[in-house]
């Protein structure tokens, strides 16, 4: 019987953040994080961490230097790396949900290099819950982070973004006493 509500309730979803060599669509990924968890549908209470991965990816072309002021990530550091393609595969595949905190810079570089990505249903953890009705001057995650007093390795680097995101929709909202993550499940997946 456990088995049984557990499996009605219960729900994967994957945490996903990306740098790149710059902002266009022309530009490539370098670095990218995910973050596999289960969690109940209702009450937003994470019941698992399934799996993690953070990879880089030596890129085709150089990486902007405003890009890499941003990540800190130097041409150096992803000479001869490449990700684990198969490994990301197994991740995509594990869940019908995917979450960003901004779903329109992080989703087209995921599903060019992953178009079974593209298939699934995306979550915008920036413009799926309503922090400016909430109080907060802005929805950015640094600043969102910052004023939830979560401490997190490195801004802008794939993986620390997504602990700090994953973090961040555990936090109780003060109006409704549930995580934000319900909100954003509750709110529907970004429309493009």
């Amino acid at each position: 019987m456990d088995d049984f509500l557990f499996d009605v309730f219960s729900q994967n979803a994957l945490l996903v953040d990306t740098e790149t060599t710059g902002l266009t669509l022309e530009d490539e990924m370098v670095e990218i994080g995910l973050l596999l968890f289960q969690f109940n549908r209702d009450s937003g209470e994470i019941l698992a961490i399934l799996d993690e991965y953070c990879g880089l990816r030596e890129p085709k072309s150089t990486v902007n230097q405003g890009a890499q002021a941003v990540h800190g990530i130097p041409a150096e550091m992803l000479k001869g790396k490449s990700f684990d393609d198969a490994k990301i595969k197994r991740m995509i595949g594990q869940t019908e949900i995917l979450i960003a905190h901004n779903v329109e810079f992080d989703r087209p570089f995921v599903t060019k290099l992953y178009p079974e990505a593209g298939e699934k249903d995306w979550y915008c953890s920036m413009s799926g819950v309503g922090w400016k009705k909430k109080g907060f001057i802005n929805r950015k995650l640094q600043y969102l982070i910052k004023e939830h007093q979560i401490v997190i390795g490195q801004a802008h680097r794939a993986l620390d973004d997504v602990k700090g995101t994953f973090d961040l929709l555990r936090k109780t909202d003060k109006e409704t006493s549930k995580p934000y993550l319900v909100e954003l499940i509750k709110n529907g997946p970004f429309q493009l």
